[in-house]
């Protein structure tokens, strides 16, 4: 569709493209510990530290992209994407050691995914040696497994950023039966966290963030169905919980309030509420899941602001109208 020149996929592509290409003089900024302040108490010292990750975890994942989608005419270009991936991975596998900080295990988590993705994207790459490949595959097994597992002990957002990492390095590392126990985990989670009626009572808590919140649940809790569903073919998006709620009710929840915040009924003071965005969040996650639901609602809202090239900051359903998923 790319080489064909079809939109959306050209344009997201294009611009994809753009952005990977000034990732390529990029050298990365890896750490030996990565040490995370909490966010409320210290602001611009946790966005300074979960900076360098982020911005490294970005580069890697748009290059890998590219070196993935890349038409016949970009080959030269999409290997040197590539080349640049698997520097940012071999550099964080070879330096990063420890994981520090309050937010240190969250931050790793939601951040350091965009690595595990670009891994995955990256391993059909024969200028990836067998050397760098191990290295990374340590790392991940002693520092990022790690902490995406401590994470998803948590009953809010933080386990689903947890579960996603834990699945989804489970699959990087063929470890099939670990899989398999995350897809039961995440049934779990469904049945604790989404309400009969789709909301998440552990996201609406959060005040003037409480849309926001249930988006940055929901984007991690999807994109870890996605990798179950296309590693064994069990389908998360269809599973329905205790309550008889699952995925597409909390989905359409979000989607009904995020049309109209003034009418979400959990915080009165509507000006404060923490807004959604044009072309941001939580419009990134509809756009992946119309590949999934094929709502009529979702591709109608969305249609105006395609193509959603890339979402910074976190990993989940970054690039959604180049790889969202295909039913």
């Amino acid at each position: 569709m790319i080489a064909a020149g079809i939109e959306p996929y050209r344009s997201a592509f294009a611009s994809l493209f753009s952005i990977a290409l000034k990732e390529t003089a990029t050298p990365p900024r890896a750490v030996a510990t990565f040490d995370v302040p909490a966010f409320f108490k210290d602001p611009l010292g946790h966005q300074k530290v979960a900076s360098l990750l982020a911005n490294d975890a970005r580069a890697a994942y748009v290059c890998g992209i590219i070196y993935q989608t890349a038409p016949k005419a970009d080959r030269k270009s999409a290997v040197l994407c590539a080349n640049q991936a698997v520097r940012i991975l071999d550099h964080w596998a070879e330096r990063n050691v420890r994981i520090a900080g309050a937010d240190g295990n969250l931050v790793m988590t939601y951040a350091g995914i965009g690595l595990i993705f670009a891994a995955e994207l990256l391993d059909d790459y024969e200028g990836w040696s067998g050397l760098q490949r191990e290295r990374f595959r340590r790392w991940v097994t002693k520092v990022y497994l790690p902490a995406a597992r401590s994470k998803s002990r948590f009953y809010n957002n933080h386990g689903d950023w947890g579960m996603l990492g834990r699945i989804a390095s489970h699959h990087l590392l063929d470890n099939g039966r670990a899989v398999a126990e995350d897809i039961e985990l995440i049934k779990q989670r469904i049945d604790k966290n989404i309400a009969r009626n789709g909301h998440m009572p552990a996201e609406i808590r959060r005040k003037e963030r409480g849309i926001w919140y249930t988006y940055f649940a929901l984007a991690p809790m999807t994109s870890a169905a996605e990798i179950a569903y296309n590693a064994t073919g069990i389908d998360l998006f269809q599973y329905t919980g205790r309550d008889g709620a699952g995925l597409r009710a909390a989905l359409d929840y979000l989607f009904r309030y995020s049309r109209n915040p003034s009418s979400w009924p959990h915080f009165d003071k509507k000006s404060e509420l923490m807004m959604p965005t044009r072309d941001g969040w939580p419009n990134n996650l509809f756009e992946a899941m119309y590949g999934v639901y094929r709502s009529d609602e979702y591709n109608r809202s969305l249609s105006p602001v395609r193509p959603i090239t890339f979402m910074r900051g976190h990993f989940a359903w970054a690039a959604p109208t180049l790889l969202r998923p295909m039913r």
